[in-house]
């Protein structure tokens, strides 16, 4: 259901970590975007991180419970252009199906056919979710109002990607310690 483009742009929107992190909510995530099961701490699967052709693997597994959650939550989802259903399978894959709670936002998409693509942008542009994804959320927002996703937010979506190892290491060598974090 997701398309090769609406999964390149998802992957590049989530990146690759071989090791375990936290992300923006402080939930335990692996790989691209895997947030990490009950069963994988308990059995400590991803301890030593992960490869990107098994993140690859579990990343296109975590994508086909997405495209079923947004089939569900997202009305006549079957209707929609393919650019929107790729944005609302990639907002499903970032906020989880129990996440994706915007009430005004469903109330234009029930409208079917009659659906104002702008005031459901809007509803999208006015939540919480933009304010915390940012740029991922302006290009969703923005592939749902029918603009184009452009060549050169692929392109600067892919140097982020190629970039995020790099901003990494530098983070790494210059995160400052727990006393100096207590000085401040």
């Amino acid at each position: 259901m997701l398309s090769e483009k609406g999964l390149q742009i998802l992957s590049n929107h989530e990146g690759y970590r071989e090791f375990i992190y936290k992300d923006s909510m402080g939930k335990e995530t692996v790989g691209i975007g895997h947030l990490l099961t009950k069963d994988d701490k308990k059995t400590g699967r991803y301890k030593k991180g992960i490869s990107k052709s098994d993140a690859m693997k579990l990343f296109r597994e975590d994508v086909k419970i997405a495209e079923k959650e947004a089939a569900k939550i997202f009305p006549h989802f079957k209707e929609y252009s393919q650019d929107r259903k790729d944005a609302f399978i990639n907002m499903t894959f970032n906020l989880g199906a129990d996440k994706v709670q915007f009430p005004s936002m469903f109330a234009e998409l029930r409208k079917g056919k009659n659906t104002n693509w702008e005031e459901v942008g809007r509803h999208m542009h006015d939540s919480l979710w933009r304010k915390q994804v940012k740029s991922r959320a302006f290009d969703l927002i923005k592939t749902v109002t029918g603009e184009p996703y452009h060549q050169e937010h692929k392109e600067g979506l892919k140097q982020k990607s190629d970039s995020f190892e790099m901003m990494q290491i530098e983070y790494e060598e210059n995160r400052p310690t727990f006393a100096e974090i207590l000085i401040e």
